[in-house]
C-alpha cells in the first residue's frame, strides 16, 4: 500500500476521532451541513428561486428556506445537499493533491462568507460562520504551508465523511422505516 494511502486512512481515523471530540468535533462537524445547505441554496438560485434563509444548528443539522417554480426544480432542489457535499469534498482533495491548500481553506472560507452575507440569520449559525471564517484566516496568516495543509486535509476528511455518513444513515432510515 502507497504511503499517500495510508496517511490518507489514518487522516481519516483522526477526522472521525475529531468529530467525536465532545465541543470541538460538533463545531468542525457543521462544515458538512454547512457545505450541504449552501448545495441547496447555489441549486435554488441556479433554477432562479428564491433563498429566503440558512440555519445552522448546534446539533449538527441544517434547514434551507426556498422556493422555486416547477416540479423538476423542487426535485433537484431538495437532492442536491448530499451530492454537494460530497463533490465538493472531491473537489477539496483535487486541489490538496495539487498542493493548493491554501485555496481550500479559501474556498471554505469564501463560501462562509457568502453564507453570512446572503442567507444565515439563527445566531447559532451566525455565531459558527464567524468563529469558522476567523479561524481560516487566522491560519492563512500565521500559519505554515504544512500546517495549513492538514488543516485543509482535516476539513476535507471531515467532509467527505459526514457527507458519505449522512447518506448511508439516510439509507438505513429509509430501509428500516419507508413510510416515516
Amino acid at each position: 500500500m502507497k504511503e499517500e494511502t495510508l496517511i490518507f486512512y489514518a487522516m481519516l481515523c483522526a477526522a472521525i476521532l475529531l468529530g467525536r471530540v465532545p465541543l470541538i468535533g460538533p463545531f468542525f462537524r457543521v462544515i458538512n451541513t454547512m457545505v450541504h445547505e449552501t448545495g441547496h441554496a447555489l441549486t435554488t438560485l441556479l433554477f432562479s428561486g428564491k433563498v429566503y434563509k440558512i440555519e445552522l444548528f448546534s446539533d449538527l443539522s441544517g434547514t434551507t428556506i426556498s422556493s422555486t417554480k416547477g416540479k423538476f426544480a423542487r426535485i433537484i432542489v431538495s437532492l442536491i445537499g448530499y451530492p454537494f457535499s460530497t463533490a465538493m469534498a472531491w473537489l477539496m482533495f483535487y486541489l490538496l493533491y495539487h498542493q493548493q491548500q491554501r485555496a481550500v481553506i479559501i474556498l471554505f472560507t469564501g463560501m462562509s462568507l457568502f453564507c453570512l452575507i446572503f442567507f444565515v440569520r439563527n445566531i447559532y449559525g451566525v455565531i459558527w460562520l464567524c468563529a469558522f471564517i476567523i479561524l481560516n484566516i487566522a491560519a492563512l496568516y500565521f500559519l505554515s504551508y504544512e500546517i495549513i495543509y492538514w488543516i485543509a486535509l482535516i476539513f476535507s476528511v471531515l467532509l467527505l465523511g459526514d457527507a458519505v455518513a449522512s447518506v448511508l444513515l439516510l439509507l438505513i432510515l429509509s430501509i428500516k422505516a419507508p413510510r416515516k
